[in-house]
């Protein structure tokens, strides 16, 4: 299974829009409706959900997701970390099917974070694959939050502060999850020496991304899985050529 870098993962969404062709929002759709099947496939729906979301896509993916699992009946909590005073496009369009059933809580200063509790499911979805710099300022103070709690943590591609292609700092703020569920492909800074506690148990979920950019990206870096293991290392007929 290739390992693709940031710059890759991007190229990979944009050639996927471009000649599957899928809208940029159906992608996201897709991308949550996974997240959402293996959620739901684990976690009873008597566990209260509090979803943090940033302003980006990766938000994006977290109001998605919290639509999906309102139908489901899971009661829900979608707390929105205002960091900027803008959102992304692709943000912006979210909210307004959700808002059909849930209103968002804009949380502006860490005093307004709520109480987490041991019985609550946290989904991670602040910051995605794209972050180039450590979090600060009020991502800051919500991760070391949401790190302090009790709860149990589920980080929406990759943990909110975590480099995807490279390693962080010592004193840099990442999300302790206790699960991550990626987008299609694993990334690099899940394998890193070092990230364990920034990514708990990783799984990939398949949201249909193009197979042929996939197979031509040239990449260093590659995950063996068990099957492909096993496939290694199947013995071979003495009496074949």
């Amino acid at each position: 299974m290739k390992i693709l870098n940031v710059g890759q993962i991007r190229a990979l969404d944009q050639y996927t829009i471009e000649h599957e062709p899928i809208a940029p929002l159906n992608l996201m759709e897709r991308a949550a409706v996974a997240f959402t099947n293996w959620f739901a496939a684990r976690f009873a729906t008597t566990q209260p959900v509090k979803i943090f979301c940033g302003l980006g896509n990766n938000g994006g993916d977290g109001l998605a997701i919290a639509r999906l699992l309102l139908e489901r009946e899971y009661a829900v909590e979608v707390i929105v970390v205002r960091y900027a005073p803008r959102e992304s496009d692709d943000f912006m369009h979210t909210p307004r099917r959700l808002k059909l059933i849930l209103e968002p809580v804009y949380v502006e200063n860490d005093r307004d974070l709520p109480a987490l509790r041991h019985t609550d499911i946290i989904i991670d979805a602040i910051l995605g694959s794209g972050l180039t710099r450590p979090a600060d300022g009020l991502i800051k103070a919500t991760i070391e939050a949401i790190n302090r709690s009790p709860a149990t943590v589920v980080s929406v591609d990759i943990a909110s502060g975590l480099y995807t292609d490279s390693p962080n700092g010592p004193d840099d703020a990442a999300i302790e999850p206790d699960h991550t569920v990626t987008f299609q492909l694993p990334k690099l800074g899940l394998l890193l020496p070092k990230n364990g506690q920034h990514v708990g148990e990783w799984h990939t979920v398949d949201i249909g991304l193009s197979k042929r950019f996939i197979d031509s990206a040239p990449t260093p870096f590659y995950y063996t899985t068990p099957n492909e293991a096993r496939l290694l290392l199947r013995p071979r007929n003495r009496f074949s050529n």
